[in-house]
């Protein structure tokens, strides 16, 4: 499949290059690093398309290529270098700007990424996966309003894009907006019953309010639907605290960090969970005993 995937991006970026208005034919290095990327070699590649660069600086498909060469022997650091001349060669190809935000939010440098993709929206205005990807990195900047406006018009743009109802009820439950997370979500799970994290949203909306009963139906759907969802178990881990069901709290806090270890030190902090943090279970769990 990984294969396919770059075959597939090699393909549009020679596509690119065609209709970019150069009627020169590129050097043939250009085409046999294609080939050699498709054999599976892009240390090869990149040699070649350094050669073909010289013979043409001004080859923004070279340089877009020899980016996601890079990125496949892991330096990001010269992917960024190479996405960035090609985005200067072809100013309006949103392309290299995805790419590079896609490189930032992997570094978690959501500032950089917010950037990013805040030109690639600026060429490409008519994708809803581009404001969707605008708006967690708005999310995870806390800049909330901005992302409540990026994910909607994520919405305006296709109405039945799933993951943008479902970051649009993330946001709200972010910016501490519980109530327009409940109103969003009972919305969003009419059309997609199914959706987990619509449903875990619910219950992390319905906790905040102080209406844990009601929370602890939604998170318990959510299980249903998708049994090993961390998110779903610590929350009810929460709510059953605050239910006088400390036993069972802990052993969903337990499961919680046995998916995703990084809940252990979420919980050490956790303000909700100071009752028993003392206890020699607590301590069992997050490994200080």
């Amino acid at each position: 499949m990984k294969g396919k995937l770059v075959l597939l991006i090699l393909l549009s970026v020679v596509l690119v290059y065609s209709q970019s208005g150069k009627s020169k034919q590129p050097p043939q290095e250009f085409t046999l690093g294609i080939n050699m990327l498709e054999g599976g070699n892009p240390a090869a590649a990149i040699e070649l398309w350094e050669k073909a660069l010289e013979k043409d600086p001004t080859l923004a498909a070279a340089w877009f290529n020899m980016a996601t060469a890079y990125e496949m022997l892991g330096i990001d650091s010269m992917a960024v270098i190479c996405y960035t001349n090609a985005a200067e060669l072809e100013p309006r190809d949103p392309g290299p700007w995805i790419y590079l935000a896609q490189i930032y939010r992997r570094q978690f440098r959501p500032d950089l990424a917010a950037e990013a993709y805040e030109k690639a929206v600026d060429r490409e205005p008519d994708d809803p996966e581009l404001f969707n990807a605008l708006a967690i990195t708005y999310d995870q900047l806390a800049r909330y309003p901005d992302a409540l406006q990026a994910v909607d018009n994520a919405i305006a743009l296709d109405s039945q894009f799933m993951s943008a109802w479902v970051n649009k009820l993330i946001i709200h439950t972010h910016f501490t907006q519980y109530d327009s997370s409940l109103y969003y979500g009972k919305t969003v799970v009419k059309n997609f019953p199914d959706e987990p994290i619509t449903w875990v949203q619910l219950g992390i909306s319905y906790h905040y309010l102080e209406q844990d009963s009601m929370a602890l139906e939604c998170l318990d759907k959510a299980l249903e639907i998708y049994p090993d969802l961390a998110t779903a178990h610590y929350y009810r881990g929460l709510v059953l605290l605050i239910m006088k069901e400390p036993i069972e709290a802990l052993a969903e806090i337990e499961r919680a960090i046995e998916l995703v270890p990084e809940y252990r030190e979420i919980a050490k902090q956790d303000g909700e969970l100071e009752a028993i943090k003392k206890t020699s279970q607590f301590k069992e769990i997050i490994g200080e005993q």
